[in-house]
């Protein structure tokens, strides 16, 4: 044990599906590596595969173990992040513009524009109309939102 950090502590997180940018949780802190990776292990198969369990050893931030997801690789080594979680964001973000200006952004022409080496078509607003059932559902979740937001 070094004086300075204090005992090496283990934290275990499951990670739904084992992707980083989806729901997770901490389900193990403790100074007891073998307890760690039981708790790690016991939480996977206890959360019927759906979560991929990744033991980390603090403060050295070493990974121990990982319990991988069913929908992972038997051989994964840690939780990853899930590029359709992030198309999703993007695209969420993108119909909420639509929906509350009215607006959405589109190539304006023809014209380069360079930046740092790369040359892109630049970007306008232009008008844009949803379908009444994308509408609808666009003010129901904005709705909830506030109604489960923090006051």
């Amino acid at each position: 044990m070094d004086k300075t950090t204090g005992p090496t502590c283990y934290v275990v997180t499951a990670y739904r599906w084992g992707q980083t940018n989806n729901h997770q949780y901490v389900c193990f802190v403790g100074t007891d590596r073998a307890l760690a990776l039981q708790a790690g292990h016991e939480e996977c198969q206890g959360r019927g595969l759906k979560y991929g369990v990744e033991v980390v050893a603090w403060p050295a931030q070493e990974p121990c173990a990982y319990f991988p997801s069913s929908a992972e690789e038997r051989d994964a080594r840690g939780p990853v992040e899930s590029a359709e979680r992030i198309a999703e964001e993007r695209l969420g973000s993108r119909v909420l513009q639509a929906f509350r200006e009215g607006t959405r952004f589109a190539p304006g022409g023809d014209t380069l524009v360079a930046s740092s080496s790369v040359a892109f078509t630049p970007l306008v607003k232009v008008p844009v109309t949803l379908p009444e059932w994308l509408e609808k559902a666009c003010k129901e979740e904005l709705e909830l939102a506030q109604k489960l937001a923090p006051v």
